[in-house]
This record gives structure tokens, sequence and C-alpha cells, in this order.
């Protein structure tokens, strides 16, 4: 909830500026809400599963310790074994609770009378970056098979250094979902308030926060080394302002399923005018 309510303080200048300068509202996005609602929802379910799976089958064994070598490990990343491991369990709970507050936290841009009035499509638009991030995690976790920095600890016991979940470091989930929460305010609210230059930059450096604090959260936790928070950090990033920006109105890129007998594919077209 502490994260929550950064953000609200963080962007109610934006949230409170643009309403009292808005003269009318118009309808920013283009969603088809039962269509993609529902199909959306079947991707969802999936994801539900994925990660039922996921935790089962990311677990370091233990033959699979004595190969454990910190110097194996490249020198960008190595500066993490400096953690103290009795630091872990306190820095993995702040981040679940950040982590918690970070994704309820843009149904605070409900204050904001613009978004309000398009509040259906601008939340499935979340529910659908949130899933987009997911699977993508999700594609990550279960192809590459990367150590936790906690299983490289001898200050830990053997069965902690194996629990489930332990080779699935590659790519922070929790850095992600943050990133996608803070970003979508960021981009939503400049869509639907047509903000750029300064104010936008400044949307966007605030959007940075909450993923850096909880990246390094994650690092104390023993949970992940740097790429990892890093590459998490830019998936959220992407996936929360992609998929308003492919849901905006007069868009100039466009991106359509293309699905008959002969062809199934992605059809990408942009509009120079």
């Amino acid at each position: 909830m502490k994260l929550s309510f950064f953000l609200l303080i963080a962007f109610s200048p934006f949230l409170v500026g643009a309403q009292l300068t808005a003269k009318e509202f118009h309808i920013t996005y283009e969603v088809n809400n039962k269509v993609e609602l529902f199909s959306t929802s079947l991707l969802f379910t999936g994801v539900c599963f994925g990660y039922s799976r996921i935790g089962a089958n990311g677990r370091v064994k233990e033959n699979q310790l004595l190969g454990l070598n910190q110097s194996n490990v490249n020198p960008f990343d190595r500066n993490v074994f400096s953690n103290e491991a009795a630091g872990f369990g306190q820095a993995k709970s702040v981040s679940d609770i950040l982590l918690a507050g970070s994704v309820i936290a843009p149904v605070f841009m409900l204050i904001d009378r613009s978004i309000r009035a398009q509040w259906k499509s601008v939340f499935l638009l979340y529910f659908e970056a949130q899933v987009l991030n997911s699977m993508i995690y999700q594609l990550a976790a279960f192809s590459i098979e990367r150590a936790r920095p906690l299983s490289y600890s001898f200050d830990l016991t053997n069965t902690q250094r194996t629990a489930k979940g332990t080779s699935n470091s590659f790519f922070s989930g929790h850095t992600s979902s943050t990133a996608v929460a803070s970003f979508f305010m960021a981009q939503v609210i400049s869509d639907v308030h047509q903000l750029a230059g300064k104010q936008r930059a400044a949307l966007l450096l605030l959007a940075t926060v909450p993923p850096a604090v909880m990246g390094y959260l994650r690092i104390k936790a023993g949970k992940h080394f740097r790429t990892d928070v890093l590459i998490g950090g830019f998936v959220g990033a992407v996936s929360a302002v992609l998929v308003p920006v492919l849901h905006k109105k007069n868009r100039k890129l466009s991106v359509i399923p293309v699905i008959n007998l002969k062809v199934k594919g992605v059809s990408l077209s942009y509009n120079l005018s």
C-alpha cells in the first residue's frame, strides 16, 4: 500500500492539473471490450496455470550446488553476493507487500474525470498489459534456467538453496509487474491529456522509481541478479506502453492478427499521414 500512496502523490499534480484544464472528454482508445475481455481472460487462465507450474519445475537440484561458483558469474552481477543472507527474508517480505501495492495503484487514476469516463477500456488495457508481461516472463522462466543468488550462499541450508523456484532467477517478475503498473499510469495520463515534452518526460522519470525500488529489494532478498531486474523493468515498461499505444484512436501503427486456411500470423501497418 505504501507504494500505491507514493504513486498517488507522485502522479497527483498531473492528474489534478490536467483535470482543471480539460474542457471536454474524448475517447482515447479503441477497445472492443467484450471480445478483448474474453480473449484476455482465456490467456489469463493459461498464465495462472503457468504460475502454478513455475515453482514446482524451477528447482536447483542438490547435485547442482557443487557447480555453483560465484567466480563464474559475470562481474556486473557478482556484486549481489555481498548481500547478507540474514536480510533475505525481510527484503522479500517488503517486496511482496510493495508488489501488491503497485498492482492496485492504477486504481487511483479514477480521481481523474477524463480517465474515469472511459474506465472500462483503460482497465481492460491494464489487464492486457499485465497478462502480456506475465506471458513473456513465463516464457523466459520456463526456457532459461538460472539459479538465484541465494542458491550460491553457504549461509543457507541445502534445503533453502534448493527450494521451489530457485532456478528461475531470469528475469524478475516482481520488477516487471511493478514496471507495468507505473509505466501504464504514465502512458495513460499522457495519452488522455495529450502531454508531451517535459511533462511526459517527468511522468516517465517518475515511473522508473517503483520498479527501481522493487529491483533493489529483490536483489537484497537474494532472489535476483542485477541483469534480472534490469530486463524485468524493461519488459514491464514495454508491455505497459505498447498495449495502450496499439489501441489509441488514429494511431499510426496497427497490429492485426491474420488467421485463415493458408496463413496464420500478424499484419503490421504504419500510417504515414
